[in-house]
């Protein structure tokens, strides 16, 4: 489980990508991260095929050039049971297409926010007006509360528990709840030497 993290300004000359899921990779769940200011030729998620029953949920993206992409060959583009499910990528998405002759290997892409890709005419202008609809001042990444993203999402058991409204939000924070933080908490202090005995 890859979950609650901010992975923020990996300027890598070469790929840099946010979160790298290599080939082969089998029953992940990658919720509630958020991934910005990547290398502009990388992507925030890397999904490399052949790979099956994934689950990339309810994840938030922003100025990465690519929200998630894949690698490997075409023969290799399998990715049974995978599903890409509330998440935003604005940046651009993966075309989530079945591979000829292979029925059945494509992922499935639900209730995803896709907008945009960089390419097209007006997109700083279109960038700017969606930093300020979706989310306040600051990398704050929450909903505003007319976002088109509050109660967008689909339910999805244990990955959405708790949602307020009709439908969980789209993104990785739920618009009207606290926002969860990156990083470690854990309560009181750990003995490090007695734990590695």
């Amino acid at each position: 489980m890859i979950a609650n993290n901010w992975v923020y300004e990996n300027l890598s000359s070469l790929h840099g990508p946010g979160i790298y899921l290599d080939s082969g990779a089998e029953n992940y769940r990658v919720h509630h991260n958020v991934v910005w200011d990547m290398n502009p030729n990388s992507c925030a998620i890397v999904l490399s095929a052949p790979n099956s029953n994934n689950l990339f949920a309810n994840n938030t993206t922003y100025h990465c050039g690519r929200g998630i992409d894949g690698g490997g060959s075409v023969e290799d583009w399998v990715m049974k049971g995978t599903r890409v499910i509330n998440n935003i990528f604005p940046d651009s998405m993966w075309k989530i297409a079945p591979v000829p002759g292979k029925a059945g290997s494509e992922a499935v892409s639900q209730s995803n926010l896709q907008d945009l890709p960089a390419g097209n005419a007006g997109y700083v202008e279109w960038l700017n007006e969606y930093s300020t609809m979706y989310w306040p001042e600051g990398d704050s990444f929450q909903l505003v509360p007319d976002s088109p993203c509050v109660d967008a999402g689909t339910v999805i058991s244990g990955i959405t528990d708790g949602y307020i409204g009709a439908a969980p939000d789209i993104g990785a924070y739920e618009y009207g709840t606290p926002p969860w933080t990156a990083g470690c908490d854990l309560a009181g202090e750990i003995d490090w030497v007695d734990t590695l005995r």
